[in-house]
């Protein structure tokens, strides 16, 4: 299972959790103590809540490479703009990382070695990808960074895909790139501006965006990556991914049962009692199918969910 999804469901259900805390409300003008502690922790989830995002990206982004990396797939045969970020995006990124690391007081040389090695390994036959190729030659991501990771490999439309397939989840669908956008300024405000007051209802929103773009940005690297290693035509381009050609089996819960269904079906294939022997079911008969495995609540929202395609 992807360790780096596992992190950050755990972080976002933690963000998620602390929306309810009353230490988050205002109370009275007169509370003024109360109200600027209120301030500060709004602030510091907005900012600890878009960071988790960020490290979501990058780390599913790097779990992705290791895995084409042990494929029979030549590096040579990868497609182009791949092998760009792997070799010149991975020279840029190490020289970012090398002078934040230094001035954070850490020892490069390990880290040097380790990365160079990765890059120069992509001249022979067995090859690693280099962790930094993607999103870690600046301090923060932004919307197009997104854009480029996907293009990289091979999906058009990258924001426009994700935004579907979130909405295909039961996930607010519109304008996600957007909400990326807003969440970043929301951050950056938070972080830098000394009279920032975030509202719970901005960090209620982005709880819904970030979870709806980490989804679909998932489904699509990793399907894009099952194809990289196993299709030639989509390797040179001649075939395209779209979010409709991953298909969706839930794992919804109605009261005390789990019932499991297709995307397209209205009605349940199997109805469990027992929520952990009914996702290990879900995602047998969804990696069976090529499908990606997702668990709802009572709302139809994702709590959780299993590619099948690279774990």
């Amino acid at each position: 299972m992807s360790i780096a999804r596992g992190s950050f469901l755990e972080r976002l259900a933690a963000f998620h959790r602390a929306l309810s805390a009353d230490s988050l409300v205002d109370k009275a003008l007169t509370d003024s103590d109360h109200n600027e502690t209120a301030r500060l922790l709004r602030n510091g989830l907005a900012v600890v809540g878009f960071s988790s995002l960020e490290g979501f990206i990058r780390s599913r982004t790097s779990e992705i490479l290791g895995r084409i990396s042990g494929s029979p797939v030549k590096f040579s045969d990868l497609p182009v703009r791949l092998q760009e970020s792997c070799t010149f995006g991975a020279i840029k990124a190490l020289s970012f990382q090398i002078d934040l690391r230094s001035r954070n007081g850490e020892d490069v040389t390990s880290f040097i070695q380790r990365v160079g090695s990765q890059i120069a390994s992509t001249s022979r036959s067995t090859y690693e990808l280099a962790e930094l190729s993607f999103a870690h030659d600046k301090s923060n991501i932004n919307s197009n960074d997104i854009k480029e990771i996907l293009g990289a490999f091979g999906i058009k439309d990258g924001w426009g895909n994700i935004s579907k397939f979130a909405g295909r989840t039961g996930l607010p669908s519109l304008g996600l790139e957007d909400s990326f956008r807003t969440a970043s300024r929301t951050r950056n405000r938070a972080a830098h501006r000394p009279d920032a007051d975030i509202a719970t209802s901005d960090l209620d929103s982005f709880h819904k965006a970030a979870l709806g773009i980490a989804i679909g940005f998932d489904a699509l690297i990793s399907r894009a990556s099952r194809l990289i290693v196993e299709n030639a035509a989509f390797r040179s381009g001649a075939h395209q991914l779209a979010h409709d050609n991953i298909p969706i089996r839930f794992l919804d819960a109605s009261g005390s049962r789990w019932r499991e269904k297709e995307e397209a079906s209205s009605k349940a294939s199997r109805i469990s009692a027992i929520e952990a022997i009914a996702w290990t079911e879900c995602i047998n008969k969804a990696r069976s199918k090529q499908q990606i495995a997702i668990k709802r609540n009572p709302a139809s929202l994702p709590l959780l969910w299993v590619t099948t395609d690279n774990e």
